[in-house]
């Protein structure tokens, strides 16, 4: 678009294409192509409103162009002054432009971390799966071979009997491994919803040694979740008890489940020593930085508090907020 054609755009069109330059919501060169102009005269209409802004809202504003021919002449920017304000024109569009660029960058990368983790999870899916399928059903037809022939030995073949009966007690040993670690990989209970997921959570956590009780504070149909927010507030919970029974010292721990204004909201509770809150921003903290990730993806937040625990420590607590429907994700 040539100088002609855009005398031909009406002050208003100009102000309109400046507004939305002043409000970033786009970028700079969508928006310089939406109202037909360049990206350096959009700058320059942007530099134009909010230097006059002021103006506007002055109790003696003076007219924004200056009566008289002297005033004229004295509002005529020198060669100098055009090309300084060329100069800065052209870095607030490259400003513009970075940021642009900086945000897409941030967008792509948060929907590479949620693509990422949904991959994790459809393979640990997939795993647990193929172990149950495949190793978990030889491993049983093997116990049951074994224990026919232990069945078989009796006192005829003593010292038979008891090898077979120490085989029999390795294979029994496996299978729970086996079934161990299928749980780790994809919990059974994930299925049964999020309650049942967060008590056997809480059976596994108390092996530690360190007690742990959970107050719910609604019904459970409150919190009849969808399969991906159950996920990921089970996921949440799981890394707040593993860096509890790790690093707190605790000795009780507690979990609470509520319903506020549309939320699942779950606190996770300790007695133990706590942490620095700014050791979340430590090269490596990725623990605390991957739940953020998870609950942003969902629209739902993350708030850490030191409280009060018992013997003088100062204790931690996580307050988890989910929607409890389908919300828009993060842009």
């Amino acid at each position: 678009m040539n100088d002609t054609e855009l005398d031909n755009l009406t002050a208003r069109q100009k102000a309109r294409a400046a507004l939305e330059a002043l409000g970033a919501m786009r970028p700079a060169d969508a928006i310089a192509r939406a109202h037909g102009v360049t990206p350096a005269r959009l700058m320059e209409w942007k530099m134009t409103l909010v230097t006059n802004a002021a103006r506007l809202f002055a109790d003696d504003a003076a007219p924004p162009v200056p009566a008289g021919a002297a005033a004229a002449r004295a509002a005529v920017p020198s060669a100098e002054q055009t090309q300084v304000n060329e100069a800065l024109l052209f870095k607030v569009f490259e400003l513009q432009q970075a940021e642009d660029a900086l945000q897409r960058s941030t967008d792509s990368l948060h929907e590479l971390l949620g693509h990422h983790e949904q991959i994790r999870e459809e393979e640990r899916k997939r795993i647990a799966r193929e172990i149950h399928d495949d190793l978990g059903q030889n491993l049983l037809a093997l116990r049951i071979d074994v224990s026919m022939l232990h069945a078989r030995t009796g006192a005829g073949q003593p010292r038979l009997h008891a090898r077979i009966g120490v085989v029999l007690d390795n294979v029994d040993a496996t299978i729970r491994s086996v079934r161990a670690i299928m749980n780790d990989l994809r919990p059974f209970e994930l299925e049964l919803g999020l309650l049942a997921a967060i008590e056997w959570q809480i059976r596994r956590f108390e092996r530690s040694g360190i007690a742990c009780r959970l107050l719910v504070a609604a019904t459970p149909l409150g919190y009849a979740l969808d399969a991906e927010r159950t996920l990921a507030v089970f996921r949440i919970l799981q890394e707040a008890l593993a860096n509890i029974a790790r690093h707190s010292l605790a000795t009780e721990a507690e979990i609470t489940l509520a319903r506020e204004d549309g939320n699942v909201v779950m606190t996770v509770s300790d007695n133990g020593v706590g942490f620095a809150l700014a050791d979340r921003r430590k090269p490596r903290a990725f623990g605390i930085a991957g739940m953020m990730e998870r609950l942003s993806a969902l629209g739902g937040a993350l708030a850490i508090e030191r409280g009060a625990g018992a013997a003088g420590r100062p204790g931690m607590s996580l307050r988890i907020t989910v929607p409890a429907d389908a919300a828009p994700a993060r842009k």
